[in-house]
């Protein structure tokens, strides 16, 4: 029980020294963090806790994505990572 708790909390702790969350994040920022995730050779299921993890506390906002600046009806982004 207490490996499989230190593993979960190697999987759940961020990648590099700071820690700030992906909504507060620029998109230069967010590519940067994925990148330097990427190179870590983790496991999808690794990467995707890490993800989730700088993603609490995001906004919730209605109605945050649209069809992008082409969209007919709404241009909203396609995808906005600053509010879901």
């Amino acid at each position: 029980m207490i490996r499989i708790i230190g593993v979960l909390a190697s999987i759940l702790a961020p990648v590099g020294a700071e820690s700030e969350p992906i909504h507060a994040m620029s998109p230069a920022g967010i590519d940067a963090y994925l990148e330097q995730l990427q190179s870590k050779n983790l496991s999808f299921s690794a990467r995707l806790a890490q993800v989730v993890n700088r993603s609490l506390g995001t906004p919730y906002f209605n109605g945050p994505l649209g069809e992008g600046p082409a969209g007919k009806y709404d241009q909203d982004p396609l995808v906005d990572f600053s509010r879901v």
